[in-house]
């Protein structure tokens, strides 16, 4: 894409995306520019073609987000007694802050930083005879300024006016700023924002937080990912489908149980003292009939506050989830792989520098396999932050060896 504005050679630059759409006469494909405008943003839209079907299709998910914030909606209620008013950071479709104005908050105030779904939000939200309970912003939460004066003025009815009355921050922050590490999208700063300026102390929060596992993994078919020289930018994390791996590929197999590294993320209690980095260790060791080391899978569980509500990205959570239509484990590719016997112990290194950056890293015996060259595979680095533990880990499937998620 092109700054619109930018002049070259005396022309206007018009950024244009291309997609791929299929060519009925051919049956092959062909490519269909999509013009630019302020709401229709083309690297925008390819981002959300790709984000929001397999998010909205994903039934468990929106159940166990329903579930949770219908809980805290009312928890807020047997103890207050009154509705809260509710904050929906990164509102998107506007589903959650159409689940808490459903649940009986009193208001619902949703933040959108792309103008196209805002106006989708707000569409969406008005077709579900809401539009009176809910007021989408666009903007980011960051830049709401004065958070006493947008619910001053909000354009509510009478009894809504009586029920926020004389309320300066909001009661309650919902969002779904998570990636395939959990917070790559910035719910840690996003929160930690919130808390400082826009809610009042010791507002729920959903999602809670969650935790994080490992998994050594050999898996021929992620070799290609490795470089001839070593040079891999070893920690950076790929999503995959990694139960599709496992079942479908070769010779793939998980070479322990999956590992609770005792890590948590704590959104409500940590986001806003959390500015460190932070590195933690586990170590793990190979029961089984040993192998190759290729690859750490990496997932998490969501905790969705005191409720009970869980939601897992863990590829084993095919049993209680069905198929994962969202977000999947990740895996980190090793520089070389590893060849590790039984009772072999491998030490795993989860690193977050800041916000925004988890890399998790391994440490082994010096025992390289040689491999046709290779060369470098693009990756995607996401990321994350970490705390320590301080809660019971969630129970994985563990069978028999070799584990297969």
């Amino acid at each position: 894409c092109f700054d619109p504005t930018e002049n070259v050679d005396g022309a206007s630059m018009v950024p244009v995306a291309l997609s791929a759409h299929l060519h009925p006469p051919t049956g092959g494909i062909q490519w269909v520019p999509e013009p630019y405008s302020p709401d229709n943003n083309p690297a925008v839209l390819q981002q959300l073609r790709l984000w929001y079907p397999p998010m909205l299709l994903d039934t468990y998910r929106a159940t166990r987000f329903n579930e949770a914030i219908c809980f805290q909606v009312q928890k807020f209620n047997d103890m207050h007694g009154r509705a809260p008013l509710v904050l929906d950071i990164g509102t998107g479709t506007g589903l959650l802050a159409m689940i808490a104005a459903r649940a009986g908050a009193a208001h619902v105030i949703a933040c959108e930083m792309y103008p196209g779904l805002c106006a989708l939000a707000r569409g969406i939200i008005t077709d579900n005879g809401l539009h009176d309970r809910i007021t989408v912003i666009e903007g980011k939460s960051t830049s709401i300024t004065d958070i006493t004066s947008v619910i001053q003025n909000l354009n509510v009815s009478d009894s809504t006016a009586s029920a926020i009355a004389g309320l300066e921050k909001c009661d309650m922050v919902i969002s779904e700023l998570l990636d395939h590490t959990l917070v790559g999208e910035g719910v840690l700063p996003a929160l930690r924002d919130a808390y400082h300026r826009l809610l009042v102390p010791g507002a729920p929060t959903v999602p809670r937080g969650g935790r994080v596992y490992v998994v050594p993994i050999e898996a021929p078919a992620l070799r290609r990912y490795q470089c001839a020289d070593g040079s891999h930018a070893g920690g950076v994390l790929l999503p995959v489908r990694l139960r599709e791996l496992l079942a479908n590929a070769d010779s793939a197999k998980c070479l322990t149980a999956p590992v609770d590294t005792g890590l948590v993320f704590d959104f409500a209690t940590h986001a806003s003292a959390f500015a460190h980095a932070v590195n933690a260790q586990v170590s793990v060791d190979i029961s089984t009939g040993g192998g190759i080391v290729d690859a750490i899978g990496v997932w998490w569980d969501l905790d969705l506050g005191d409720g009970g509500a869980w939601y897992s990205s863990a590829p084993a959570a095919q049993d209680m989830q069905g198929f994962q239509n969202h977000w999947s484990p990740c895996v980190t590719v090793l520089k070389q792989s590893q060849s590790v016997a039984p009772g072999t112990t491998l030490h795993i290194q989860v690193c977050c520098d800041g916000d925004t950056d988890l890399k998790v890293h391994h440490i082994l015996p010096h025992s390289p396999v040689s491999h046709p060259a290779a060369s470098c595979g693009s990756t995607v680095s996401s990321s994350t932050a970490v705390t320590s533990s301080h809660e019971a880990p969630r129970a994985h499937n563990t069978g028999d060896a070799p584990y297969c998620l």
